[in-house]
């Protein structure tokens, strides 16, 4: 079994001339372990350095003043922890022992904290946090369930921003058709021109003429045909006089009736169609405002419609986006049954979380505190004092339950309550003065030091 999933707990706590911790020895007995004193006594000191032990969290001044050497040891039962400060840097030593007794040091000690580790989050924090920013924890607990909707929110952002674009571009073109009447829907949606209706207003006058001139031809064939049988009747009574000339008028009336037969006369125009299309000429323009009005506004229309289909298109992908981010929501592991977010906020029970009666608060936010460092079980609780007892019973009952181990400081200076701390020592555990630190204790203060490494860089407490 791998040691994370042992769910380690500190087993014993020592410091010396840390920060203004002058000596202390901490073996927790239970599940909680109380750190009471006045303001600066040293209770969050303690925290502090079980943080910085874990976490690679850097104190400001680790040396007691007056001191030249500070060290600290932590062990996790199967993982011992070993920090050394001196005005050179720090020195960090992690390991665990073997069968035989030697020890397995890991090569890079604060990476395999950080792995080992995960995030060490004090519950009244995260409480603090959702009280001053509800985004803002909304963020962490996303962060601490796995959810990255980063991507879908730049495309949602980015898909919102064109189609926000294309929807007022179809604004501008509605807004076009405002003094625009809707036209008939025999009107053309071509522009006449004064030069077509010119150029009928000739051909029909063309026409006319061609008419006029065959009319005329027409008549005078028709003329000569009469005036030939007028001659033959006069001619008749002398037949035998005039046989040549009637043979050859003959002739004649043939050759006009044939002509008669094959001549094709053109289409007629009525002087009232040339009336009309000088009236058609006059009015082009007048019909023009129409046609144009008429072309303009289906365009108008045609061009939102466009953009609506591309606007719709939009919606249809912000939709799958949002669908997208809802499932990933609901396919996350909250650490608490019922917790959900929204964009803004964390959820329970589908109502905000911040309206939850205070102690539901208190053991939905000790559980997710828990989740955020599965493996080394321990919660660090600073603001034990704003806990009331019903409070403080919920979270060791939850500790309990789920075998994490809580440091819990609390301002008290009567030294009745958990382990007492004044000046940087501990006078007193549970009301029980403790002995003074032993020489044996001092002296291992002044052993010999180890070869310092080079300083790692850690975060700023």
């Amino acid at each position: 079994m791998g040691l994370e999933n042992k769910g380690l707990q500190i087993v014993q706590l020592t410091a010396q001339n840390v920060t203004n911790l002058k000596a202390i020895q901490i073996t927790p007995e239970g599940k909680a372990v109380v750190l009471s004193g006045a303001n600066e006594a040293g209770k969050s000191n303690v925290l502090n350095l079980i943080k910085a032990m874990l976490e690679g969290l850097k104190l400001k001044m680790p040396i007691r003043d007056g001191e030249e050497r500070a060290q600290a040891d932590i062990d996790l039962g199967d993982i011992k922890i070993k920090r050394v400060w001196t005005p050179k840097g720090d020195q960090l030593e992690v390991y665990s022992l073997r069968a035989d007794g030697k020890k397995d040091i890991k090569t890079s000690p604060q990476a395999f904290l950080n792995d080992l580790t995960g995030r060490m989050i004090d519950p009244m924090n995260l409480l603090t946090t959702m009280n001053d920013s509800p985004k803002r924890f909304r963020d962490i607990l996303a962060k601490l369930v796995g959810l990255d909707v980063t991507e879908i929110e730049a495309d949602k952002k980015a898909v919102y921003d064109e189609r926000k674009g294309i929807n007022d571009l179809i604004r501008d073109s509605i807004a076009q058709l405002k003094g625009l009447t809707a036209p008939a829907s025999e009107t053309p949606n071509e522009v006449m021109t004064f030069k077509d209706e010119l150029d009928k207003m000739n051909q029909l006058r063309e026409k006319r003429d061609t008419f006029l001139k065959a009319q005329q031809e027409k008549e005078k064939i028709q003329e000569e045909h009469i005036y030939c049988l007028d001659t033959i009747k006069y001619k008749t009574e002398a037949i035998e006089a005039l046989q040549q000339e009637i043979i050859a008028l003959n002739q004649s009336r043939e050759g006009f009736e044939g002509q008669l037969q094959a001549h094709v006369m053109p289409e007629s125009i009525s002087p009232e169609q040339i009336i009309a299309a000088e009236a058609a000429l006059q009015d082009v323009e007048d019909k023009n405002v129409t046609i144009r009005s008429a072309i303009r506004y289906r365009e108008h229309i045609k061009e939102a419609e466009k953009r609506k289909k591309e606007a719709d298109k939009l919606t249809q992908r912000l939709d799958r986006l949002e669908q997208d981010k809802t499932t990933r929501i609901a396919n996350c592991a909250f650490p608490v049954p019922g917790l959900a977010l929204t964009d803004d906020y964390v959820t329970y029970a589908g109502k905000p979380l911040d309206i939850a009666s205070d102690g539901r608060k208190i053991r939905i936010f000790t559980k997710i505190a828990m989740a955020m460092s599965p493996n080394v079980k321990v919660l660090l609780i600073k603001d034990g004092s704003l806990l009331d007892s019903q409070g403080f019973k919920e979270i060791c009952q939850i500790a309990e339950e789920s075998g994490y181990q809580i440091w819990m400081e609390k301002v008290s200076d009567s030294g009745e309550v958990g382990i007492f701390i004044e000046n940087g020592e501990i006078k007193a555990i549970d009301g029980v003065a403790t002995e003074e630190p032993k020489e044996a204790e001092e002296a291992e203060e002044k052993a010999p030091e180890q070869p310092e490494s080079a300083p790692e860089k850690q975060p700023e407490a």
